[in-house]
């Protein structure tokens, strides 16, 4: 499409929201929502931090929640103990949109004295709120600040707020609970809202009797009646929690129901619909937390675990001994569900419980140091799932899902994993590619260089030492050396703290190129920063450590455990000597275990091609079939190498078996066909692709067969969209024939891994298969089950069905990444990758302060433009509310008109 009449579409939805497009991109959300804004000075970083003078130590918090029709608020009040380090007449905390009243101070020891408040004041542009005593508070002594506070339950998905659904009476129920990652406490009840700030909190939540509560904690006894309450209210009380920063701090008033692993107290909770759905969840949770028993040496802190399913919640989160977590991300339907859900499901689920230790136990002193909690979570996520699911192989899907995306994402951001926090904007735009794939991603590096034992006896050391307490990268480094000098991995005078300061405090990641002298055997490497824009910028000072490993084609050990050489960061390049023969390959990075990318010259990348091309391809394993692919594909983007080398190069994939390679040249692909998306070659290609998908699926594309293993049912869902791109008019025939199969006999299931092809081409069929499709979802009360078929209906290419789409029945169940993937299914492109996690939670938001630089980059880099819109509105997210249904029908519409 036009992109001038692309942008007057845009800016035509955009106004009928009401909503200027340039003002709200960057705009302020507590200036959006409280009607404040600062002053526009230049500030330091701490001009958001709290004072160092005082120190919560324990809260004591009550709230009481209303979930009436009429009055969905909450009030409650707060205790707050206090250490005084220095003297001073102002306690600073953190509140907003609450309305605070009746604040008290007293001393501590003596009980009981009351300290009288001069004045209190909101500076919103940073969400405090100083209390002013008429008396200066003695320093080292203790003191209780009380305060009692009311707010609004909203529908945002953070702080304290509200959500609904129909029951099977089809009885609208109204629950309320929490999400207080990055900065939402503040917005429950006043606090000291930084999260080396940490605290034990004893928490009491009223509730109407025929609900209940949960909170980090078990309950301390049974349910106390209180005349002060509301009628029918009663108040639940919880045992005191460990030392904890506010963002863990969590609660849930529901109705539901749960189920309890037999031997465990481990409960995952849900909607009484959908009860029978938590049973797989329910028989992983257990095991994944003895696997992190097993892989950190600590035991689990709390007495218990809760998970709860949250209807209409974005995504993910590890409040300790409390996750809270999308119910598509939870429940499992075995009649239902693909391989694909189980196992997002399985990750998402190790990824939480991995946090119990990496941000619970230890959590990070400021946000800087976000990775330390999502990076560590990101790598543990897909080992723990490893150790109980070993034939499906998340290692090597790591590298193609997790690192080789953030290679590319790394490439855009110009910040390291140690992000500088500079205003509240920052706490949000931390959660991002760069805290989780990319530290996840160093993080497998490390473990790697000082050897899985060394590296797990030293995160042990860390935890130990930083237990119930805050740490920074400096605090996982020094644990790191002290054990690495015990057990003597690394050589003399070489420290892991320098080595890996090289990547935590610098953006981006280099490319080293391999440069051989054929006659002589010695070989050259470079290390120089990778750029997408090489031609526009400078050459950068950046050099990190980088470990070398690499084999050849006759010695083909790519299981080499111990690094064979470094590169350092006092130098650009080192020269290797004696090299294989002149007519064999030398491949670097074995296993893709260094976070960077390798170039070769020519003739090496002919004989990497060659070799890919014989029937001895197999020998070079799939994690480095894939690495090869995706690295020439990104160091052609980039203009490292020609198009022709990547062409050479893959022309070998119509023999590939092996997903993992698959899906690396999927990513490929899918760019150079948005390159010559207005060229006579597209065709060619398209060709050529046709040939690798029938190749690897056969004559039986949409034959699902019982020896399929999980990663070839995997390869299904993920790679027959692709398959189906190149080959529509099959597919849409097939698709819509086991579609009407399935109108026709309701008892004739569709297998799991051909839904989403099914539903998508199938919709094509015309307005009856439509409707049967969406009556379907309308029905249907399993929750994956919902998502997919939801998620297909941006595949429709009748504008009427799209305009028919009921705003009501999308409000509650469309989040916002649901909303994109909506608009990323079509039948020209089926995005791959399955259900994301939102933005709150456990998912990053992909674009922050760079939304503008990769705008400027499109015109030179093409990226598919479905992709990014759902980016672009995942930002949006972050920064203000939209209307759900609104926003949904939009990003449908951009998309149809796109298409």
């Amino acid at each position: 499409m036009d992109k001038i009449f692309l942008a007057v579409a845009v800016y035509i939805a955009w106004g009928a929201l009401g909503l200027s497009l340039a003002d709200k991109m960057f705009e302020d959300p507590r200036t959006a929502l409280e009607g404040t804004s600062g002053s526009g000075e230049d500030r330091g970083p701490d001009y958001y931090r709290l004072p160092k003078g005082v120190t919560p130590l324990t809260y004591e918090l009550r709230m009481i929640p209303f979930l009436d029709e009429d009055n969905q608020t909450f009030k409650g009040d707060v205790t707050i103990k206090l250490l005084i380090n220095s003297a001073t007449r102002n306690i600073t905390l953190h509140s907003w949109a609450l309305n605070v009243s009746d604040i008290r101070i007293f001393e501590f020891d003596p009980p009981n004295v009351e300290i009288p408040v001069q004045n209190f004041r909101l500076e919103r542009d940073r969400d405090f709120l100083v209390v002013e005593s008429q008396m200066t508070l003695v320093e080292n002594k203790m003191y209780l600040l009380r305060l009692k506070f009311e707010g609004e339950l909203d529908d945002s998905n953070v702080g304290f707020f509200k959500s609904s659904y129909e029951d099977s009476m089809g009885r609208r129920q109204w629950l309320a609970a929490t999400q207080f990652q990055g900065a939402f406490a503040r917005t429950a009840f006043p606090c000291f809202d930084e999260p080396h700030l940490r605290a034990n909190f004893s928490i009491s939540v009223a509730r109407p009797r025929n609900m209940n509560t949960l909170s980090n904690m078990n309950l301390k006894r049974l349910p106390v009646a209180d005349p002060k309450l509301p009628d029918n209210y009663i108040w639940d009380h919880f045992e005191e929690t460990p030392k904890m920063p506010t963002y863990l701090v969590a609660f849930v008033v529901s109705n539901f129901t749960y189920m309890k692993a037999e031997g465990h107290e481990f409960r995952v909770w849900t909607r009484r619909e959908y009860i029978n759905d938590v049973a797989y969840s329910l028989r992983i949770g257990p095991t994944l937390l003895e696997v992190m028993k097993n892989i950190t040496g600590i035991a689990y802190s709390l007495p218990k675990m809760d998970i709860v399913a949250l209807p209409g919640f974005r995504g993910a989160m590890e409040n300790w001994g409390l996750v809270t977590q999308k119910e598509s991300m939870l429940l499992l339907n075995d009649e239902e569900s693909s391989a694909e859900k189980k196992q997002h499901i399985s990750n998402v689920l190790a990824h939480e419980l991995a946090h119990q230790w990496f941000g619970n136990l230890v959590s990070p002193e400021w946000w800087t140091w976000t990775w330390l909690s999502e990076g560590f979570a990101t790598y543990y996520e897909k080992l723990a799932v490893e150790r109980i699911e070993p034939s499906w192989r998340m290692i090597e899907q790591f590298v193609v899902e997790d690192m080789q995306p953030a290679l590319l994402s790394d490439s855009f951001y110009d910040r390291p994993m140690n992000h500088r926090i500079e205003d509240l904007h920052d706490v949000e735009n931390v959660f991002d590619e760069i805290s989780y794939e990319k530290a996840g991603s160093v993080i497998r590096m490390m473990s790697d260089f000082l050897s899985e034992s060394t590296f797990s006896r030293g995160v042990a050391t860390y935890l130990n030492q930083r237990k119930y307490n805050s740490a920074t990268d400096t605090h996982l480094f020094e644990a790191m050396d002290t054990q690495a000098l015990i057990d003597q991995v690394l050589p003399a005078n070489f420290s892991v703290k320098t080595i890996m300061s090289s990547w935590s405090t610098q953006a981006g990641h280099p490319v080293i190129t391999v440069k051989r002298d054929y006659l002589s055997g010695r070989v050259t490497l470079k290390q120089e920063k990778f750029s997408y824009n090489r031609s526009d910028s400078e050459t950068t000072p950046e050099l990190w450590w980088v470990p070398i490993k690499y084999t050849s084609q006759n010695a083909g050990k790519f299981n080499e455990t111990k690094v064979m050489h470094w590169m350092k960061d006092r130098s650009d390049s080192i020269m290797l000597e004696s090299l294989p023969a002149a007519d064999e390959w030398i491949l670097f990075n074995l296993n893709q275990i260094g976070f960077y990318r390798v170039n070769y010259d020519d003739r090496n990348w002919m004989l990497l091609s060659d070799y890919l091309n014989s029937n001895e391809y197999r020998n070079i394993p799939p994690v480095e079939r894939a690495m090869l692919i995706d690295d020439a594909f990104n160091l052609a983007r980039a203009g490292y190498i020609n198009y022709s080398v990547v062409l050479n190069l893959t022309s070998y994939l119509h023999r590939e078996s092996d997903y993992i390679p698959l899906y690396a040249a999927h990513r490929g692909f899918n760019f150079l066909e948005s390159v010559l998306s207005e060229s006579n070659e597209l065709t060619n290609l398209k060709v050529h692709m046709r040939k690798i998908m029938t190749s690897f699926f056969g004559t039986r594309i949409f034959e699902v067969t019982p020896v399929d293993d999980h990663v070839m049912k995997l390869s299904r869902t993920s790679l027959l969209p692709w398959a189906c791109k190149y080959n529509k008019d099959h597919c849409v025939s097939k698709a819509i024939k086991l579609l009407r199969e399935w109108r026709e006999n309701s008892t004739k299931s569709i297998p799991f891994e051909l839904k989403r092809v099914v539903y998508c081409f199938g919709i094509q069929g015309g307005t009856e298969d439509w409707d049967y499709v969406w009556n379907a979802y309308q029905n249907s009360s399993v929750a994956t089950e919902r998502d997919d078929l939801l998620l297909r209906f941006g595949c429709s290419r009748n504008e009427t069905e799209i305009l028919g789409m009921d705003p009501a029945e999308l409000q509650n169940e469309t989040t916002t990444t649901t909303a994109s993937h909506i608009a990323s299914e079509s039948p020209a492109e089926v995005d791959p990758s399955g259900v994301e996690e939102g933005p709150f939670g456990e998912v990053p938001d992909s674009l922050s302060e760079n939304l503008r630089r990769q705008v400027e980059l499109m015109d030179k880099f093409r990226p598919e433009i479905e992709s990014w819109l759902s980016n672009m509105y995942r930002a949006f997210s972050g920064s203000f509310q939209l209307t759900c249904n609104a926003i949904t029908i939009l990003i449908v519409l951009i998309h149809f008109l796109i298409c």
